[in-house]
């Protein structure tokens, strides 16, 4: 490369121009770059070759290479971007859609009627149980308590260990006779709640009383700190929904994912 350099003019006015070689070293220059990018600690080609690898360094390559595709453009790659981030939305929406219906609560939907209520029957079952244990233990107590009053052979060590039992039974009703009269006991030593002093204003006070309560609580509902903000609602997607939609799909119903997905 030549450098033409115009100096002064000469003395017909014409300008006298001097060309001498010029050498450019684009050495020079990418080492001035990589000084100014060690300055502040970042390398520019490391980063440059982490983020975007080539085209030959992606997946994309060796999964092409399988069926024959040897050259990979970047209309390819950006197609590819594409279809890709739309079959993620789609699973998306569609795995919301399932744990939507899970989580859809049809007690209250006037379209649908209960055939069976689960638990009810098993409260009531509960319940049966209750009364068929506690007729039990009603049933052995009078036992023991008749077995304790019969007049025997004291030297029968049934019977004496009976009348051991029928003395717990009554020293434990008694404990409980007991407690609850310390308890009505208490309860009458606290009083009932005071209610408030009538005056000939009774009822304007009421009024003020009652429109001040109600201040206070819409004051606090109101609040900052209390008010619910406009936030979206965060939904829980569990595994066994994104099993549901692969089962659903008809190019992973049949897959290995799904196949070790259910092991």
């Amino acid at each position: 490369m030549r450098l033409k350099i115009a100096l002064e003019n000469d003395v017909d006015g014409k300008p006298i121009i001097v060309t001498q070689p010029f050498n450019f070293d684009s050495r020079d220059q990418d080492e001035e770059e990589d000084h100014i990018d060690n300055f502040g600690g970042v390398n520019l080609k490391e980063e440059t070759a982490h983020f975007l690898p080539a085209a030959s360094d992606t997946p994309t390559k060796s999964i092409s290479s399988r069926y024959g595709v040897t050259e990979i453009t970047e209309e390819f790659l950006t197609f590819l971007s594409h279809a890709t981030e739309e079959r993620i939305r789609n699973l998306v929406e569609q795995v919301t859609v399932i744990s939507q219906h899970r989580t859809e609560l049809l007690k209250g939907n006037s379209c649908y009627e209960p055939a069976t209520d689960v638990r009810a029957q098993l409260k009531v079952l509960e319940r049966i149980d209750e009364v068929s244990a506690t007729r039990k233990q009603e049933r052995e107590k009078e036992k023991i308590i008749h077995a304790a009053k019969s007049r025997s052979k004291q030297d029968d060590p049934e019977l004496a260990k009976m009348k051991e039992q029928a003395k717990q039974i009554q020293i434990a009703e008694e404990r409980e006779i007991h407690q609850k009269a310390a308890n009505v006991q208490a309860l009458a030593a606290i009083g009932r709640r005071k209610r408030t002093a009538t005056t000939a204003f009774g009822g304007e006070s009421s009024s003020a009383s009652s429109s001040a309560g109600n201040a206070s609580i819409a004051s606090v509902f109101n609040s900052p700190s209390t008010s619910r903000t406009n936030r979206p609602k965060q939904r829980r997607i569990l595994s066994k929904d994104i099993i549901m939609s692969m089962e659903q799909c008809r190019e992973t119903r049949h897959s290995q994912i799904l196949y070790k997905s259910l092991l």
